[in-house]
């Protein structure tokens, strides 16, 4: 990428961090006025992290996913032994409740009729269990450097053509720096090169097979093409995975909630209750309360519904 196209991409990008400041905070407008709180404050809680872990400091996420009647669900994320962590969102941003539908939107996936519904509420009681940041590419790269250090060590870099894909991926990792800067669009244009740069690697198969940037970081991760690493999900992204391109502008747009990512832990480790709703019409059109998700779910093994409680 030329220095003007970055310059350019960093001043979108402070413009949409911005923007999506104000949509996320409509989001929990009504619930900020009922509590007290301003929607200015709702949304810096929600991305504030502690200075020492890193960790942010709110303690309560959400996550809808749709499974295939016969797979088990026991963890935050595929219970694979490859997936290293997993995404949620902030509950707060879903109250007063929305329709299945819309809550899967706004995370970037879409429901599925057909499917099993899968929601669970996290409120983690001891927060280096979960270890949540928020889903930005230096948490990413972070995450990465500890994910793939058993594997892999700084003497090991830089990595060589013909090295496998994950080596690539920590050395790249491992070769991000992150400087202050009184130019934000300069700061924000570095940071979406090297992610860019690690999402397009190729290089000889790793353990899972994978032969690509973008592949390690489904396998580790879950993150798709939709992941924009600016720590928002892009609303209705799931259209990418059908061949319907959204442009920058669409995207920014679109980038209303806070994502998270937190370690693939159990339920119970992850203070999860989960509630799995067997399909039925007119299942994705109705609303998702999490307070009774809280109440009616299950922290071991999520409780079997035929209605949203």
């Amino acid at each position: 990428m030329t220095q003007s196209r970055s310059r350019v991409l960093g001043a979108l990008l402070v413009f949409s961090l911005l923007a999506c400041t104000s949509c996320g905070t409509a989001v929990n407008a009504a619930t900020a006025g009922s509590s007290g709180a301003s929607p200015a404050s709702v949304t810096d809680q929600t991305r504030a992290s502690d200075p020492l872990t890193g960790f942010v400091n709110i303690q309560d996420f959400e996550r809808v996913i749709f499974v295939r009647s016969t797979q088990d669900v026991t963890n935050i994320g595929r219970a694979n032994n490859v997936q290293k962590r997993a995404f949620v969102s902030a509950t707060m941003y879903y109250d007063p409740p929305l329709a299945v539908q819309s809550v899967a939107r706004y995370v970037g996936a879409d429901s599925n009729a057909a499917f099993d519904l899968v929601a669970m509420r996290c409120q983690p009681s001891v927060p280096s269990k979960t270890q949540a940041v928020l889903a930005t590419w230096p948490n990413v790269f972070k995450a990465v450097i500890a994910d793939l250090g058993t594997l892999y060590t700084p003497s090991a870099c830089p990595a060589s053509p013909g090295d496998a894909v994950d080596k690539k991926v920590y050395c790249n990792a491992l070769s991000f720096s992150d400087p202050p800067n009184t130019k934000a669009p300069l700061a924000l244009a570095a940071m979406m090169d090297a992610g860019s740069a690690t999402f397009q690697l190729t290089g000889a198969p790793s353990p899972t097979g994978s032969t690509t940037g973008a592949d390690v970081f489904y396998d580790l991760y879950g993150i798709g093409y939709a992941f924009s690493g600016l720590g928002f999900s892009v609303k209705d992204s799931y259209l990418a995975g059908q061949n319907v391109p959204l442009t920058s502008a669409q995207m920014m747009e679109q980038s209303v909630v806070p994502e998270y990512l937190v370690a693939n832990v159990t339920l119970a480790e992850g203070g999860c209750k989960c509630i799995r709703v067997k399909p039925y019409a007119g299942r994705d059109q109705g609303l998702l309360d999490w307070g009774r998700v809280l109440r009616v779910g299950s922290g071991s093994a999520c409780t079997v519904l035929n209605q949203l409680p």
